[in-house]
């Protein structure tokens, strides 16, 4: 049976602005096991991005309590929330997040030089994340080369190379038209049978 790696519990998040308060999750529940494909669906403005942000130790709750992999989220240890956004998490944006001037490889690579992994790994790992997401023949392309398909192609194959467990996608189908959406949707499954849960927020 698969473990609970990530546990929330009666979250709460009040944004503040002088004296208006503005509460955007309202004692939240919700347990994820690995290697589960979850979807965090609901219309514009119901806080989406928010609870994806702290789940990814981004942002921090008002209230309530956060276990990852069995571990309370300690917000005062910096220590351990950088571990975390380096070592737990991998995130996939809807603008793609490539550097323009890069191309696919350094794109893939960069991330995983600042994790300090060495030459002859990284090399594997890029393959890997390129063979899975089917973007070999675009190793040596600019992002500005490429389709909305495949530059979100890119970004995942950046998600799958760094390794993280936990992949956090945030309205990852927003900039693609229906095709490309069902095709990341068979990447998205083809990585959870690769060991890794995935955590999607959209509106659709």
């Amino acid at each position: 049976m698969a473990n609970d790696i990530i546990e929330l519990r009666n979250i709460t998040k009040i944004y503040k602005n002088g004296k208006i308060e503005t509460p955007v999750l309202h004692g939240l529940n919700m347990t994820i096991k690995q290697q589960e494909f979850v979807a965090i669906c609901g219309t514009s403005g119901c806080g989406k991005t928010t609870l994806l942000n702290i789940i990814g130790c981004v942002d921090m709750p008002s209230d309530g309590e956060y276990k990852i992999d069995g571990e309370i989220v300690d917000y005062k240890n910096r220590k351990k929330l950088e571990y975390y956004r380096k070592e737990m998490f991998s995130f996939i944006f809807q603008d793609f997040a490539l550097m323009d001037k890069f191309t696919v490889e350094e794109n893939i690579e960069m991330p995983l030089i600042a994790k300090g992994i060495s030459r002859k790994q990284r090399k594997k790992l890029i393959s890997h994340g390129i063979e899975l997401v089917g973007i070999a023949e675009c190793i040596n392309k600019l992002p500005s080369q490429l389709s909305g398909g495949q530059q979100q192609r890119v970004a995942i194959a950046r998600a799958v190379a760094m390794g993280n467990p936990i992949v956090l996608a945030d309205e990852p189908t927003g900039a693609l038209d229906e095709d490309n959406s069902n095709k990341l949707m068979d990447i998205f499954r083809l990585m959870v049978d690769d060991g890794h849960t995935i955590i999607m927020v959209t509106h659709d």
